[in-house]
């Protein structure tokens, strides 16, 4: 990746959405990412492993299989983690935007709560 791109519901430019539809697009979109890296970390393990072989194709071949079966269905669950890290820290920043909106706009509040 080179960086965010238009339009790119990960960026961290991209404006919070409002309606459930991009809300879901956004979860989606996390989630595919959270996976992908969790299929790359996987294979990065295994080709560091004996079954990568001394750099021949067939053990290339070998790390790409077993990555795809070890992260297909629920994989290891660092995918799953870091989708709820992320979605969990976006909500507390939002909350912490809230507040401090709140309190601009009533002083008397106090910012976190």
């Amino acid at each position: 990746m080179s960086g965010a791109r238009v339009g790119d519901p990960l960026s961290p430019a991209a404006p919070p959405s409002t309606n459930g539809a991009g809300d879901a697009a956004r979860s989606r979109a996390l989630e595919s990412a959270a996976r992908e890296f969790e299929a790359i970390f996987v294979r990065s393990l295994l080709e560091q492993s004996p079954i990568a072989g001394k750099g021949d194709a067939y053990g290339g071949m070998a790390v790409d299989a077993m990555a795809t079966s070890v992260t297909a269905g629920r994989g290891l669950g660092l995918g799953e983690l870091i989708r709820r890290t992320i979605e969990g820290a976006e909500r507390r920043a939002d909350a912490g935007h809230a507040s401090k909106i709140d309190a601009k706009i009533d002083p008397g509040l106090k910012e976190g709560g």
